[in-house]
């Protein structure tokens, strides 16, 4: 059964600004101790030792650092107000007699245990608040941090079409100055053509005679183009259907009998083939 360290096992010092609180914890382990804190409320478990304290005044726990180690709990604590404390626990909290006090004020009224329970779920409710509205906050700069990069992107790319703009007005109208200066010219009777025109593509050029251009497909088996066309695969294709073909072509010849070369025979069988859409043994039964 857990049992509680004893207030007088503990020892702690303080300044105005922070204060230290150290624990013994026989055997303590980093990964298993459980340190629950707020402003108001530390909890520090290793089974069998359970410590918990209400303090007396507020502290900053986030400004608050734990450190672990040689059997010891230690709690360095910054104090929300600047000033020294004369007990460091809450009035009425403490189960045991504060022996770290050389004057020791009036003993408060000690609380009942339903009314300690309500302080802790108090501490617990105010701890969970403060963790969703860090998470809140947080959430909330990452969404600015997005936005943000979104502004600028959209910037960038503004930035990006404006400079491409300039540079297409900028070949415009160095084009048409050009194009300007070239009329100029030829109003005024001296022809030729505009700087970027070279001779021979301001040159006439004579009308081409008639010719043929011949063209030729690559045969092909199969009625798609070729680019559409997968050559591995019907290249095995035809491999595998001549050779079927062959070896159908051996068996028949091998026990065909004189009854089987009748022409009309085969053209009989060519159209019994070529009804069952079988148009390479119809083929074959006609050209036999």
């Amino acid at each position: 059964m857990p049992i509680d360290v004893d207030v007088r096992d503990y020892a702690w010092q303080q300044t105005e600004t922070e204060l230290v609180i150290s624990i013994p914890m026989k055997g303590v382990q980093r990964d298993k101790v459980d340190i629950f804190s707020t402003d108001k409320y530390v909890k520090v478990s290793f089974l069998p030792f359970i410590f918990e304290l209400f303090y007396a005044a507020d502290v900053v726990d986030e400004e608050s650092t734990t450190s672990i180690g040689g059997g010891l709990v230690s709690l360095r604590l910054k104090k929300k107000e600047h000033k020294m404390w004369e007990t460091l626990e809450k009035p009425g909290t403490s189960q045991l007699k504060d022996l770290k006090l050389s004057k020791t004020p009036a003993r408060a009224e000690k609380m009942s245990k339903e009314e300690l329970q309500k302080l802790r779920e108090t501490a617990i409710l105010e701890a969970q608040a403060r963790e969703v509205a860090v998470k809140r906050m947080r959430a909330d700069r990452k969404e600015e941090e997005r936005r943000e990069a979104v502004k600028q992107q959209i910037e960038t790319d503004d930035e990006e079409r404006a400079r491409k703009a300039a540079a297409r007005k900028s070949a415009i109208d160095e084009a048409m100055t050009e194009l300007n200066e070239w009329r100029k010219l030829k109003a005024g009777g001296q022809g030729g053509a505009p700087k970027s025109a070279t001779k021979s593509e301001a040159a006439q050029t004579g009308v081409r005679t008639n010719g043929k251009v011949k063209v030729s497909f690559t045969e092909r088996v199969f009625p798609t183009p070729l680019r559409e066309s997968k050559i591995e695969q019907e290249e095995e294709w035809l491999k595998q259907q001549n050779e079927a073909a062959k070896a159908r072509d051996e068996f028949e010849d091998s026990n065909k009998d004189f009854t089987e070369k009748d022409p009309l025979w085969l053209k009989d069988r060519g159209d019994a083939f070529y009804s069952m859409q079988d148009f390479r043994s119809a083929i074959n039964a006609y050209t036999y």
